[in-house]
């Protein structure tokens, strides 16, 4: 398993790398988006710019228009990258944080509760096993002796 969703099937949908899961996969939406964003708003403000750059007016002026919104795009799209940057860095926390909370969430989908040294059905009935004295008490010995 090297991605959080891969732990779907085995995890507790209640448990807290199952929301470490949910909050990944928000995360890595966000990147998505914030990427083609970026991508989009950074070539077309390139495109723009380059087109005011190299194009002049038939009386050999230049407009500089074309320019300022060129560099206005590519202003947004280096905030959509930083953007992107940021979900990445929480995806990656959340990432984390589902593999380490992992057993608790396998424990919970499995009904698991930890006793001691071992693992148990948390439904099933826990009995101490009894325990036999070697010497009865003075009480079992009175007892004994009153039924006979």
């Amino acid at each position: 398993m090297s991605e959080p969703e891969d732990l779907w099937p085995v995890i507790a949908q209640t448990s807290a790398s199952a929301n470490a899961v949910t909050r990944y996969e928000e995360n890595m939406s966000s990147l998505r988006t914030a990427t083609w964003l970026a991508s989009a708003f950074l070539a077309a403000g390139l495109g723009v710019t380059g087109y005011s750059v190299f194009h002049r007016n038939s009386d050999g002026t230049r407009n500089n228009t074309p320019l300022y919104l060129g560099l206005g795009a590519m202003t947004v799209g280096v905030g959509f990258s930083f953007w992107a940057q940021s979900a990445a860095h929480d995806a990656n926390d959340e990432k984390s944080t589902a593999f380490e909370t992992y057993d608790d969430g396998l424990k919970a989908r499995l009904n698991l509760c930890d006793s001691g040294n071992e693992l148990n059905d948390c439904n099933a009935p826990h009995r101490q096993p009894a325990r036999r004295s070697e010497v009865p008490s003075a009480e079992q010995s009175d007892v004994n002796k009153d039924s006979r």
